[in-house]
């Protein structure tokens, strides 16, 4: 990957604005289990084919103060699914599918490792991400600097 990363338009400045997959008219016959239904997110941002999808209206208000709020990188040509650390995902990176179902692990480069997909997005990228729309946006939702 090229290491960079191109926002939806307005996507970053006001997180309730986006497409989903569904009003793209993306949406297959067979969805991926949740919580990795891109449906139920909007797009973002995109790391190259990758989409950086997150949840917003009454999902984003009940997960941001229970600590289950995360990015879910979403790839429409493999339909893979990766989302980054919460209390949802017991605090680990998770993918789908992976032989079949889900996958966790600690660090994101043992997960995507068994991600069958052509090019997933850069460590750093997704740290990037990570902070700036996960944690920087709970400690903005909070209050508190990031």
């Amino acid at each position: 990957m090229d290491g960079s990363v191109s926002a939806e338009p307005g996507a970053l400045g006001e997180i309730s604005q986006g497409r989903t997959e569904e009003q793209e008219g993306g949406v297959e016959a067979r969805r991926p289990p949740p919580p990795h239904d891109p449906a139920e997110r909007v797009v973002v941002a995109r790391l190259g084919a990758w989409e950086v999808r997150l949840f917003t209206g009454r999902k984003l208000e009940y997960f941001v103060p229970r600590g289950l709020w995360h990015a879910q990188l979403w790839h429409p040509g493999e339909r893979v699914s990766v989302l980054t650390p919460s209390r949802l995902t017991c605090g680990l990176y998770e993918a789908y599918p992976v032989e079949g179902w889900k996958a966790r692990a600690r660090r994101y480069e043992e997960l995507v490792a068994r991600v069958v997909a052509t090019e997933v997005p850069l460590a750093g990228e997704v740290a990037r991400l990570e902070r700036s729309l996960v944690d920087g946006f709970v400690a903005t939702r909070a209050g508190r600097p990031s």
